[in-house]
């Protein structure tokens, strides 16, 4: 819509930018290493690039995507199960994601995001390996990569719907 401030646009059109990117992302390429490890790293990226996307577009239309709530069925066991090492992480997390990553995992609600935002976060900051304590298998890969995609979906649905509403205020 042309009555938005240039800001609120210039902020559309960056999250646009990096949804694209995820969208299309398509693995790392790193030589020596086991398959496994690869696909790790490259799930734990395109999950980066996603909650990039998610956060920016989040900011841009007044819904941060930390007070978004997602389900996926399919993925939430797996994700419960990576979450309980997450959880008592040494480092990287504050306490308020390890207290809602508590409550995701002992089950008392259903939203992906918060293991989306636990990751996102020790993967930016360098505390993030697919290996280790962590030691993602091809399951959690797969979880990882279905929760990249349900955050793609979600940004694109809150987009949508935000669009609508503020056409329909024209």
């Amino acid at each position: 819509p042309n009555h938005l401030p240039e800001q609120a646009v210039s902020r559309l059109y960056r999250s646009y930018a990096r949804l694209r990117v995820a969208k299309r992302f398509d693995g790392v390429r790193l030589r020596g290493l086991s398959a496994t490890l690869v696909a790790g790293y490259s799930a734990g990226v395109r999950l980066l690039l996603a909650y990039s996307a998610a956060e920016s577009m989040g900011g841009a239309i007044g819904r941060p995507v930390t007070t978004w709530s997602i389900r996926n069925a399919g993925i939430v066991a797996t994700l419960r199960r990576i979450s309980a090492d997450l959880k008592d992480w040494p480092i990287g997390l504050n306490d308020h994601v390890k207290e809602q990553l508590a409550d995701f995992v002992r089950e008392h609600n259903d939203n992906v995001r918060i293991p989306a935002t636990a990751l996102r976060h020790l993967m930016a900051h360098g505390h993030f390996a697919p290996t280790g304590k962590i030691a993602l298998r091809k399951k959690e890969i797969e979880a990882v990569e279905k929760l990249s995609g349900a955050l793609i979906s979600e940004t694109e649905r809150r987009f949508a719907s935000w669009f609508e509403s503020v056409s329909r205020r024209k």
